[in-house]
């Protein structure tokens, strides 16, 4: 997965959207001097990334989430697998269980 740089893709996106950064750090509630600081930083705390993506209307937080195909395709794979063998042991539990009420019968 590739390096993710918060402070690059929110100015992106504020420029994207039309805003200026005096108007960005007016609706953030922080000095206009301090949007430059966001803007260097790689990583921010999740709360100020929360309020950003909420005064940019963009989800930030997708670019974390990100799965690597090839890992849902086995974790898939391994699933059915799973479900197979559940089944499979369903079915034997279920005749283990008519054959112990048979021999408790013949008690």
């Amino acid at each position: 997965m590739e390096e993710i740089h918060c402070g690059r893709m929110i100015r992106y996106k504020m420029y994207e959207r039309g805003m200026r950064p005096p108007k960005f750090a007016k609706e953030l509630g922080k000095h206009p001097k301090y949007i430059s600081v966001i803007f260097r930083r790689k990583h921010l705390h999740t709360s100020l990334l929360l309020k950003i993506c909420k005064i940019l209307d963009y989800d930030f937080f997708q670019h974390y989430a990100k799965v690597n195909v090839k890992d849902f395709d086995a974790l898939k794979k391994k699933l059915e697998e799973l479900e197979k063998e559940m089944a499979i042991m369903k079915r034997e539990n279920a005749l283990l269980v008519q054959a112990n009420n048979w021999l408790s019968k013949g008690k």
